[in-house]
Order: C-alpha cells, then structure tokens, then sequence
C-alpha cells in the first residue's frame, strides 16, 4: 500500500534551547558512521565532525535596547515536496523515501555542490573532511522501523513532534490557535501549505509568530534566482549559442569557485594539522 507522509514540527513558543536536539542528531549521525563506513566508536565520538550536524542554531537579536528579544532559528533541512536538491542533482545521488524524507546518498554523491547552490534555504552543506554533501536525512532509518527521528526523542518539551502529516498539521493547528487565543499574536504553521512554486509543502513545519517568521529563516517566497536563470539558460542552450556561451562562462566561473574552496580547504586542513 501506499506509505504515509511523515513529517516533522518545530513548536518555537514551546522550545527552550537546551539543544538535546542538536545533540542527539550528532551522536545519531556519529553512530551511523560506526554502522555505515566501520568507523570506530571512540574515533566517531571523539573527533570534532562539524558536519555531523544537521540542526544548526543561529541566534538572532530583534529590534532595539531596551526592547531587543532573542530569537534562536533553526538551519535545517525542510524535506520540501518539490525538492530542487533532488531534481538538480547531476550525479541522480540524491532520492526521496516512501515516507517523504529527501536523501542524500553519500556513496553517489560527487561532492560537485550543485544540491547546495539549488537548495532556496540554503541547507546542504560541503563536508571538506569527506568531499561530500551533507544533510538532514529525516532520520528516515529509524522512522522506518518505527523509531522517531533522534532530534523529536530528544526534546523535552515537545516542541519537535513528528509523525503521519495529518497527526502533526493537526497537532500544530491545534496549538496554533490555543496560543493566539491566549497571546494575543497571530501564530502560524508555516510549511503546512504549499509555500510557493519553487517548494511546495513542507515536510518540516515550524509553529511560530507570523511577525517572526523571517527571523526563524522562513522566508515569505523561499527561491534561487541563479537557479532559475542556471535552468534557463539550459533551455536556451538548445535553442543558440547565447544559452552555450553562458553555460560555458558560467562553468568557468564554478570551476574557478571550486578551485577557490579547494585551495582554501587545504589551507585550513594544513592550518589544523600544524595546530595540532
């Protein structure tokens, strides 16, 4: 039969940045490797894997003295419905599970970076120490022999809830509407809906003030204009040689960038050997 959409929920109003998520997802990820490449454990947990993980707080401070507020968001992969990750991809490394969740499959990935510069929230990240692209995998492992996903196990105040989309959209718009009731602000379940074009639905939804949103990296019309114009120029590639001209100067300039990231990544590999 056909499997449910599972996806995951982001409660801001009940999170108190105690970071067990970010935690938890890092110790997950860690303990993959010991499954997946045969890792030492003692090696997978003492080295410092920056990109292990996948739940990135930023800190942003709103408004003005005496008024400011701080506001921790949240760089996280949003497993959208229309993923331009996945249908950019050059090297077909990356799949979407039963489930939903958009995978990275590292053992195809050529570390190019292309799922980088499509993604419009700009989650995957280059791992230096690999030479792949690395994200958030929706802990799809677990949720399909019915765990949930590390980061949602870990929080204490249930402020990460996941399961069947209908289970967490009700969830959310439940709590939605206690919290605007009682606060006097207008909430909103950001992703429920299809977003815009360029994502669709979300497969991680976040509960959070509307006025706030920006500030949790949740834009109003998430898109990669160099994207778009990348894309179209492949279109026009076919039709004239404008579209072959543009591509070339264009890979040119991707080339001359990835030389830039390799020469500064063994600048700061031989930085840190010399460090140590």
């Amino acid at each position: 039969g056909v499997m449910m959409r599972y996806i995951n929920m982001y409660d801001s109003l009940s999170c108190i940045n105690c970071l067990s998520c970010m935690s938890a997802c890092s110790v997950e990820n860690r303990m993959r490797m010991e499954r997946d490449a045969g890792v030492d454990i003692s090696r997978g947990v003492n080295q410092f894997l920056h990109a292990s993980y996948y739940l990135r707080p930023e800190k942003i401070a709103v408004s003005k003295y005496p008024d400011s507020r701080l506001l921790v968001g949240f760089q996280h992969c949003r497993h959208c419905e229309i993923a331009a990750c996945l249908d950019n991809c050059p090297a077909t490394a990356i799949e979407r599970r039963p489930t939903g969740q958009v995978v990275i499959n590292e053992s195809a990935c050529i570390g190019c970076r292309t799922c980088r510069d499509a993604c419009p929230f700009d989650v995957p990240i280059y791992d230096v120490q690999s030479g792949k692209a690395k994200k958030c995998i929706g802990c799809y492992d677990r949720v399909e022999s019915g765990l949930q996903p590390a980061c949602v196990s870990a929080c204490m105040t249930k402020a990460l809830f996941s399961g069947s989309a209908d289970e967490v959209i009700a969830e959310g718009e439940h709590r939605v509407a206690q919290y605007s009731e009682r606060l006097g602000r207008e909430y909103i379940l950001y992703g429920k809906d299809r977003v815009n074009s360029a994502v669709g639905r979300l497969g991680w939804v976040t509960l959070v003030a509307k006025e706030d949103a920006p500030y949790y990296l949740l834009p109003e019309n998430p898109s990669k204009p160099a994207m778009r114009a990348r894309n179209a120029v492949k279109v026009a590639g076919a039709v004239g040689t404008v579209g072959v001209v543009a591509g070339v100067a264009l890979h040119g300039l991707y080339l001359l960038g990835a030389r830039k990231d390799k020469v500064k990544a063994a600048e700061k590999q031989t930085k840190e050997v010399s460090d140590e």
